[in-house]
This record gives C-alpha cells, structure tokens and sequence, in this order.
C-alpha cells in the first residue's frame, strides 16, 4: 500500500534536473535567476548549482530554511549563451527532514536574437 507520509531522513539528497532547452535547442538563451519554492529544510545545508551546456557546476548558494512555502531567488550571472540549462540541488551539510519540500523551480531566461 502507498503511503505518502514520509518516514525517515535523508543524508544522500541530490535532485539534478534533465537539459532544459527551453524553446530551442539551437537558439541561445540568457539565463537570469532561478526561483526556487520550498519548505522545511530544517538545519541541514542544501547547496544549489547550475551549468550551462553541460559545462561544469557553479554554486549559486544554499536554500535557506522558512516554515511555509516561500521563493528563493539565486542569480546565474555569466550564464549568457546557453543553449540549455541544468540545475541541481546537493545535500553537503546536515540530513534533510522528512517534511522538506520543493514546489517548485522556475528558470528565469531570455532568448537571444539570431544573427
């Protein structure tokens, strides 16, 4: 029988998102900030990371913890021709609580105009 309430803690917590290309993946994209809605994350310490193009990571910075949902907004400065975009949230201090949640990421962005 599925349960949805969740029973324990986590100490290995790492979510990546699939390649967004957006509307294409031939046109070049500025990417801004990323919102990230959430809960609960308690006083473990979840790091956010974002990579253009499948390049390397860059550390945008650490949710911080609220009661209720609230946006955090991390800004992707240097990420200017991205023709996509991952994001990735990495446990790197702490265990994250069983009521922690993420409503949802938003990837703020632009098209740029072809040549």
């Amino acid at each position: 029988k599925w349960v949805d309430t969740p029973t324990t803690v986590t100490s290995n917590f790492e979510i990546i998102t699939g390649d967004k290309v957006f509307d294409s993946s031939a046109v070049r994209k500025k990417i801004y900030r990323i919102h990230i809605t959430h809960k609960n994350i308690g006083s473990a310490t979840v790091t956010v990371y974002g990579r253009a193009d499948r390049g390397s990571w860059v550390s945008l910075g650490s949710l911080s913890d609220y009661s209720n949902f609230t946006v955090q907004e991390f800004d992707v400065s240097g990420m200017s021709n991205a023709r996509s975009f991952q994001v990735k949230l990495a446990r790197t201090a702490g265990s994250v609580p069983v009521d922690f949640e993420i409503n949802d990421i938003n990837i703020i962005y632009r098209s740029k105009n072809v040549r």
